[in-house]
C-alpha cells in the first residue's frame, strides 16, 4: 500500500509531503484546487511520461517519490527477475531534469521507465473517469473473469503455450512453403543433375588432352608430311644427316689415332650421331602412328561440344567448376528429402502442442465459465447497494472457432438499471453514474479475489447523489476493509465514510500560486463537509448535517 508521497517542483506544487494510511482516504477540494495535479504527480511514479512543462521551476528538477509498504503482496519474484533489491518498504522515484530528461529509480536503483510502470501496475489501480470506456472493452471484461477465476499461472502456462504453438506453426508453414517452391524445382533439379551425370565427367583436365588431340588429328597430313621429311632430312638421304655424321665419325676417329685431343670431341660426336639415330627411330614411330581419322574427329567435336553447353548452360568456367555445381545440385535434392523428414517431425511436434493448447484453453474455459457465473450473482447483489434496486447484470459467453492468446473465451457484460428495459452491452451504458457505479462494483469484485494493494479512485462518484452516493460510499468503505482506498470526491456522502480526510486548496505566496494538501481534524472535517453541503459559509442546519454524515 502507499504509505507516503513526497512531490518536489511539480506543476503548482512547490514541496509537498502526505503520509497515507490504510482503508479509506478522502481528498476533497474546490475545482482546479489541484486534485488532477496530485494524480498527475503519482502518474509519474507509475510510469507515466511528462516534460519539462511541469516543472514549477524551470531551473530546478522535478522529484516524485512514493513509499510502499508491500511485505504482503509476494513480489519478491518481481525483484529477483529485474535484478532489484527487494525491500518491504519499497521507494519509487521519477526525476526529471530541467532539459525534461527523465530518470527512474527502485529502491535507489536506476531502472527503465517500462520496470518502473510494471512495478506501478501492481502497486496502484488508478481509475478515473476518462477510463470508464474499458467497460465495453472484450479484453477488459475477459480480465474481470479472469480475475475472478484466480488462475493466475494456468492463463500464463497457456499464453507460453500458445505463444510456442503459433510460433511453431508459423515456421512450419515458412518451411511448407519453402519446401513446396523447392519441390517444383525437383524434378528440374533431378534433369540438370542427370544431364552431368550423363556426360560422365571423371578427369577435370579432359576438355585439354581432347583439344589437343584434335588440334594433331585436324593436321595429321601436314603433321605427317612434315615428319617424313624430317625423317629423310636424318637417315633417308645421300645427305642426310646420319650419312654425313658417319663420314665426320670416321675421318675423326682415322686423325685421333695420331692426335689425342682429339678424343673428346670424337666421343661427343659418337654421342650425336647416336642420338640422331634415335630420334629418327621415335620419328619413325610417331610417323607411322599419325592417322587422319575423321570418325575420332567428330567424337570429340562432339564431346567438347557436350561440355561446353553444359559449361555454359551453368555458368561454369571449367570443368572443375561443373563439377562443383554437380557436387550442388546433389546436396539441394538431398536437403529436399532431408526437409520432408523435417518436415513431418515438425508437424508431428505441432499437432502435439495443438492438443495441449485445446487442453489447456478448455481448462481456461471452464474455470471461466464458473467465474462469470459468480461474476454475475455477486454483481446483481451489489446493484441495490449502490441505488440501481431494478439493475441487471449478465453474462453472455460465445465460444471462438479457434483458440487465441487467450483461449476460445468471449464474455461480453450485459447490463439494463431499469426493470423491463432490455439489456444493452454494458459498454453502450449512456448515464456515466451508471457506469461509474457499475466499474465501482467490478473493481470491488475484483479487488476481493486478488492481492491489489491500493485502489485510487477520481470522482468515479460523477452523476449520482443523496442516497445512492451514500451506498456508493459504503461499497467503497467496505472495499477499504482488505485494500488501501483513495477516493477523490465532490459528494458529502462519501466524504463523510473516510478514515481520513485530506483537503487539497490553493495558496498565494508572493507572486506564485501554490497547491497545498493537508489532513484535516475532525472538527476541520466537519465544516469541509459543511461547506461541500451548503457553500462557504455553512449554515447550522449544513453543519448538524455534516455531523451526521460523520457519525455513521
Amino acid at each position: 500500500m502507499l504509505r507516503s508521497l513526497h512531490i518536489w517542483n511539480y506543476a503548482l506544487i512547490s514541496e509537498l509531503h502526505i503520509d497515507f494510511p490504510d482503508q479509506l482516504s478522502i481528498i476533497t477540494g474546490e475545482t482546479g484546487a489541484g486534485k488532477s495535479i496530485l494524480l498527475g504527480a503519482l502518474g509519474l511514479i507509475l510510469g507515466k511520461r511528462s516534460d519539462r512543462e511541469v516543472l514549477f521551476d524551470p531551473d530546478k528538477k522535478c522529484i516524485v517519490e512514493g513509499r510502499f509498504d508491500i511485505r504482503r503482496h509476494g513480489l519478491q519474484s518481481f525483484f529477483e527477475a529485474a535484478d532489484l533489491d527487494y525491500e518491504d518498504l519499497s521507494i519509487l522515484r521519477r526525476e526529471i531534469n530541467k532539459n525534461g530528461k527523465s530518470r527512474a529509480f527502485i529502491n535507489d536503483t536506476p531502472v527503465k521507465l517500462s520496470t518502473l510502470k510494471a512495478l506501478g501496475t501492481l502497486l496502484i489501480d488508478l481509475h478515473q473517469q476518462q477510463e470508464q470506456h474499458e467497460l465495453g472493452r472484450s479484453d477488459f471484461q475477459l480480465a474481470v473473469i479472469d480475475s475472478l477465476a484466480g488462475h493466475e499461472e494456468e492463463l500464463d502456462t497457456y499464453r507460453n503455450l500458445f505463444m510456442r504453438y503459433r510460433s511453431l506453426c508459423r515456421k512450419l508453414e515458412a518451411l511448407e512453403k519453402a519446401d513446396a517452391e523447392a519441390r517444383r524445382d525437383l524434378d528440374y533439379l533431378k534433369f540438370q543433375l542427370q544431364e552431368i551425370e550423363e556426360a560422365a565427367i571423371e578427369d577435370p583436365e579432359e576438355k585439354e588432352a581432347l583439344e589437343s588431340e584434335l588440334k594433331s588429328l585436324t593436321h595429321a597430313e601436314s603433321v605427317k608430311s612434315e615428319l617424313c621429311r624430317a625423317i629423310e632430312g636424318l637417315s633417308g638421304s645421300e645427305t642426310s644427316v646420319d650419312r654425313v655424321l658417319e663420314e665426320v665419325l670416321a675421318a675423326l676417329r682415322q686423325a685421333a689415332r695420331y692426335h689425342a685431343p682429339l678424343e673428346p670431341l670424337l666421343e661427343r660426336l659418337e654421342s650425336v650421331s647416336i642420338e640422331a639415330s634415335d630420334i629418327s627411330r621415335e620419328l619413325e614411330t610417331l610417323e607411322s602412328g599419325v592417322v587422319f581419322d575423321e570418325r575420332r574427329i567428330r567424337e570429340i567435336e562432339e564431346r567438347l561440344n557436350l561440355l561446353n553447353r553444359l559449361e555454359m548452360k551453368h555458368q561454369a568456367g571449367d570443368l572443375r567448376a561443373l563439377l562443383e555445381v554437380r557436387d550442388d545440385l546433389e546436396n539441394k535434392i538431398r536437403a529436399i528429402g532431408q526437409a520432408e523428414f523435417d518436415l513431418s517431425a515438425l508437424r508431428k511436434e505441432s499437432e502435439a502442442l495443438g492438443r495441449q493448447v485445446q487442453e489447456k484453453a478448455r481448462l481456461l474455459s471452464k474455470a471461466r465459465l464458473r467465474a462469470a457465473a459468480v461474476f454475475q450473482a455477486e454483481a446483481s447483489k451489489l446493484l441495490p447497494e449502490v441505488g440501481m434496486h431494478n439493475g441487471q447484470i449478465e453474462v453472455k459467453w460465445e465460444e471462438m472457432k479457434e483458440a487465441g492468446p487467450n483461449g476460445f473465451d468471449r464474455f461480453t457484460f450485459y447490463f439494463s438499471a431499469n426493470k423491463g428495459h432490455e439489456l444493452r452491452e454494458l459498454g453502450k451504458i449512456a448515464s456515466g453514474g451508471e457506469r461509474s457505479r457499475v466499474m465501482l462494483i467490478i473493481k470491488s469484485l475484483v479487488a476481493a479475489s486478488t492481492a491489489l494493494p491500493t485502489l485510487i479512485f477520481d470522482e468515479i462518484d460523477s452523476g449520482i447523489s443523496g442516497e445512492t452516493a451514500r451506498k456508493v460510499g459504503l461499497l467503497m468503505k467496505k472495499l477499504a476493509e482488505k485494500h488501501q482506498v483513495l477516493t477523490i470526491t465532490h459528494l458529502p456522502q462519501i466524504a463523510g465514510l473516510g478514515s481520513r480526510h485530506f483537503l487539497v486548496y490553493k495558496e498565494t505566496a508572493g507572486k506564485r500560486t501554490l497547491t497545498r494538501i493537508r489532513a484535516l481534524s475532525e472538527e476541520e472535517r466537519m465544516q469541509e463537509i459543511a461547506k461541500m453541503l451548503s457553500g462557504e459559509d455553512p449554515s447550522e442546519a449544513a453543519l448538524e448535517n455534516a455531523r451526521e454524515l460523520l457519525a455513521h
